[in-house]
């Protein structure tokens, strides 16, 4: 067993940040193994796999690659028995990566399995509480509420604060004249999500929307952060609705743009958290299918979805779903803010207060990638 070889996982692009992110503190001879993305890949990963084949959302969705996917946590167990690391690393991706951890313990991996990112059992099937005990040697949390969940079922779970609220940048005062954008208009942001079938979906919904807020706003430019893999999409998108875009495919050119940002049409997730933090006033609006959507409603246990509604217990962010996500709804709200863009920030930045631990341990590094880092030290 090599004790400075660690197989860290991620199956999703948000996971793919925050793995890179503990990759990028970690001592310069640690060997990484695994599966990522091109945040991972930057850090030096070779990934198992392309990670792209993982990144699929809902049900309907899931269904006709599972056979794909079962066949890739086979590989990846075997692989993972073959080098037989001390220390296996899964990042958010509940489904993936509690298969995963169920066919190593069935095979009979000794090494510590840690969890960074559980499922989110406080707002459905916390049931999955006892199953991640069962798996797992230790769970980081990133909400304060989910120890609570986990350390009843046997399992040592640390609060360790959200990485989005270490992810704070400066302002680059180059951003607009690198990008090509203007300096006295105003940048509404629109973020359709982090997987294809969210772009294919969305980005139209929220074209035509902004097709719209032109109209009231002449002079607005769009900017879309997108991935390399999806840059084509987006930009042929937009082109068939005549609108034009600015798209960014560097994280750090993302990040700048929330400094400049006067609004942001977004999908729900970890960029909502990410946009509150910046005071970017946002509209969430998301679709899925009618299925997932039933599903969703079944079994969920809050009243929002989006965190920084659920943190704060109220509509700060509007959440326009399904039949409420048209152009209209959202240009109505676009006005609105856009009129009035101190509306959500208070209420916002108070509500995402609760997701910093108590201390940071090492600087611009967040507390979970500190804590992680040391568990990998003591290989």
């Amino acid at each position: 067993m090599d004790a400075k070889k660690i197989f860290i996982s991620a199956a999703e692009p948000s996971g793919d940040q925050i793995a890179a992110e503990v990759m990028a503190h970690c001592p310069k001879d640690t060997r990484f193994i695994g599966i990522g993305g091109e945040q991972m890949a930057k850090q030096g990963l070779t990934s198992l796999f392309p990670m792209s084949e993982l990144t699929v959302m809902g049900f309907t969705k899931v269904l006709p690659k599972i056979y794909s996917i079962l066949r890739r946590i086979n590989q990846t167990a075997d692989y993972i028995i073959q080098e037989n690391p001390p220390l296996v690393l899964t990042v958010d991706a509940y489904s993936f990566h509690c298969r995963l951890a169920k066919k190593l313990r069935k095979k009979g991996y000794k090494g510590r399995l840690i969890q960074y990112v559980p499922p989110a059992v406080w707002a459905w099937k916390a049931s999955r509480a006892k199953t991640v005990a069962q798996l797992y040697d230790h769970v980081y949390c990133i909400f304060p509420c989910e120890p609570a969940y986990f350390e009843p079922e046997g399992i040592p779970a640390t609060f360790v604060g959200h990485p989005a609220v270490y992810r704070l940048a400066s302002p680059d005062p180059t951003f607009r004249e690198r990008n090509g954008l203007r300096p006295d208009s105003p940048l509404i942001m629109i973020l359709p999500g982090s997987r294809a079938q969210e772009i294919t979906s969305l980005l139209p919904i929220y074209l035509e929307a902004a097709t719209r807020i032109l109209r009231q706003y002449p002079n607005a430019q769009f900017v879309i952060p997108t991935f390399t893999t999806f840059k084509s999409l987006v930009e042929k998108l937009a082109a068939d609705r005549g609108i034009q875009v600015h798209t960014l495919v560097n994280a750090t050119d993302k990040y700048a743009c929330f400094h400049e940002a006067s609004l942001a049409i977004a999908a729900s997730g970890t960029v909502a958290l990410e946009l509150a933090c910046y005071g970017v006033p946002t509209i969430i609006g998301y679709v899925t299918s009618k299925l997932n959507y039933w599903l969703a409603r079944k079994f969920a246990t809050v009243k929002y979805i989006c965190t920084v509604n659920i943190l704060g217990d109220e509509l700060i962010i509007p959440e326009l779903i399904q039949d409420e996500c048209t152009p209209d709804q959202i240009t109505t709200q676009a006005l609105i803010l856009l009129a009035n863009p101190s509306q959500q920030k208070e209420k916002a930045q108070r509500a995402i207060s609760q997701l910093k631990a108590p201390q940071d341990i090492l600087p611009q590094v967040s507390v979970a990638n500190a804590e992680i880092i040391g568990e990998i030290k003591k290989k």
